[in-house]
């Protein structure tokens, strides 16, 4: 009966965010039953909250080693991988989930979520569409939902139930940040900027979210379109653009071509590159004075 006390004040020490206190009710919860399965997962939930990713990793293996199908511990090495960017064994453990609970949305909702992170909208907008059939009435089916809809551009009136869902549940807000934070980071930015512009139209006083989205809004612009290669691959995109200028240069001379035309290559380089260091500064400077659309 009292390891049940000590694991239900646990839990809500972590829901609070309370979690050095967490951590010393679970040391000493610990000591009176070190073998206790649940605890050893509410050490891992505490390692996950204060992201030590790879230690809760190496836990949470401790714990399926003992119990393989356990479903709080598969779900907690799937987060964990997912956060770590381990996208292709997250995959295995919420498939290996979804072998075992078919019947719940969330768990559709989350593969949605993943899938959209990794490129696959296609299929995210099928298993986000699956998770709204099983459980239309959940908050995270309803989130996911709407996030897939809106980045696919396939639903208009998403964006205002998006909007109500947040309002309802301000601890999404926090979750929607993150995937755009990864969109971005995986150079995803059209689809980061849909969601973005949509974060700070829902608050628009997140002066991360705007700045963000500002951002993102420079990276879309068409006008940066001639410069993703420095978006994209930064200074080994120049280092590869110098190098390939040199090629060309070099093949130009070999086969005797016109020292215009040499000039003229030269020429257009040296422009591009000019105009890749003084447009983006500029434009950047025009979206910061009228704002984006």
């Amino acid at each position: 009966m009292s390891t049940r006390i000590d694991i239900f004040k646990i839990e809500k020490l972590i829901e609070l965010g309370r979690i050095r206190e967490a951590e010393k009710s679970l040391a000493a919860a610990l000591q009176d039953d070190p073998d206790h399965a649940e605890l050893k997962i509410l050490g891992v939930r505490l390692l996950y909250e204060k992201k030590d990713f790879t230690q809760a990793l190496q836990t949470v293996q401790e714990c399926l080693a003992s119990d393989p199908n356990d479903e709080e511990a598969l779900l907690l090495r799937f987060q964990i991988r997912n956060e770590m960017e381990l996208y292709a064994d997250a995959e295995r453990d919420i498939i290996a989930l979804l072998q075992q609970y078919p019947l719940r949305g969330p768990l559709w909702a989350s593969y949605a979520l993943l899938l959209l992170k990794t490129g696959h909208t296609k299929k995210s907008f099928k298993l986000s569409e699956e998770a709204m059939r099983l459980e239309p009435e959940d908050s995270i089916c309803l989130l996911v939902h709407c996030i897939v809809h809106l980045v696919q551009g396939s639903d208009k009136n998403v964006a205002g139930a998006l909007e109500e869902l947040i309002l309802r549940n301000p601890d999404y807000e926090p979750t929607l940040m993150l995937l755009i934070n990864k969109l971005a980071q995986s150079h995803r930015k059209k689809e980061a900027f849909v969601l973005a512009k949509q974060m700070v139209q829902m608050n628009p006083r997140n002066k991360t979210a705007v700045n963000l989205a500002k951002d993102l809004a420079l990276h879309n612009h068409w006008s940066m379109k001639p410069f993703w290669i420095f978006n994209r691959f930064g200074w080994p995109g120049s280092l590869g653009l110098w190098i390939a200028f040199v090629v060309v240069v070099g093949l130009l001379e070999e086969s005797g071509s016109n020292a215009s035309l040499i000039i003229l290559v030269s020429c257009g380089y040296l422009a591009f590159c000019l105009a890749s260091w003084v447009w983006p500064p500029l434009l950047k400077k025009w979206i910061q004075y009228k704002g984006f659309r």
